[in-house]
């Protein structure tokens, strides 16, 4: 999906007529690829996806100028993208009106790790200013069933594995209140040691909320028996609780400051 989006954003932002969208889109489908097993063990491959759909999309919307011959129906076609996917699938949810454009649902990542651990972290960091001198004891993190899957380990052999860890993330949280690049890279023994305190289950009521919430309870017992708690429904970045001007400044900062210029720009 990455890559045809790239290509007819591309191919709009061109303004690139009819015939040459169905060409655009035909060599964008055939393209198209990108497998999650990218991301697992410790792999450090997960930009590989977005990277290449970003890399095949420009050149699928390029085709667009030439004047080459184009299948009827890339999409829908016997051998096209939809049957190779999908045993079912429904056309119409393509172009159905809808209150607002899937766009402007998109997610902007505030926090380093994997987007499934951010309410988790949320809740760690809002609750890294009450900590003072108490040491932790253990930390429970309730959430919705797709969050726990491969995001529960403890056992992380480089970045790439804290950066899907929920334990590594909170624990970043709770000790430092953020969780950008700088306690990811490279690897923290303290946040390592606290991370082996984290367990992550799931709330069947979160996951019957997901994904319209992406709901994490963050409970951290003390070594004194008091307990913290927070809940979050929303985490920074989704639509229902957006960056302001100046955190997506500061996200964007993470390019250097030559680069972030041109991007606000």
């Amino acid at each position: 999906c990455g890559t045809v989006g790239a290509a007819v954003a591309v191919a709009f932002a061109l303004k690139m007529d009819r015939e040459a969208m169905n060409r655009v889109l035909a060599c964008a489908c055939a393209g198209a690829a990108g497998l999650l097993e990218m991301q697992s063990d410790s792999s450090e491959l997960k930009p590989y996806n977005p990277g290449r759909a970003a890399m095949d999309g420009l050149a699928a919307a390029y085709m667009g100028y030439t004047d080459l011959m184009t299948p009827d129906d890339i999409l829908g076609g016997e051998r096209g993208l939809f049957r190779l996917f999908a045993k079912e699938y429904e056309v119409d949810k393509l172009t159905e009106k809808n209150e607002y454009f899937e766009i402007e649902r998109i997610y902007v990542k505030p926090y380093a790790s994997c987007r499934h651990s951010h309410s988790a972290v949320e809740a760690a960091i809002r609750i890294h200013n009450r900590i003072n001198d108490k040491e932790i004891s253990e930390v429970l993190v309730t959430t919705y069933r797709a969050a726990v899957k491969g995001h529960d380990h403890t056992e992380i052999p480089g970045s790439a594995s804290a950066r899907l860890s929920i334990p590594y993330a909170v624990a970043a949280g709770l000790l430092y209140g953020r969780a950008d690049l700088t306690v990811f890279e490279p690897l923290d023994e303290k946040i390592m040691k606290t991370a082996g305190k984290v367990k992550v289950e799931e709330d069947r009521n979160y996951t019957e909320q997901c994904p319209e919430k992406r709901i994490a309870r963050v409970t951290v017992r003390y070594t004194d028996g008091s307990l913290d708690e927070e809940i979050v429904e929303y985490a920074k970045g989704e639509a229902e609780n957006p960056l302001s001007e100046a955190e997506r400044k500061e996200k964007t900062a993470l390019l250097g400051k030559y680069q972030a210029d041109e991007v606000l720009r």
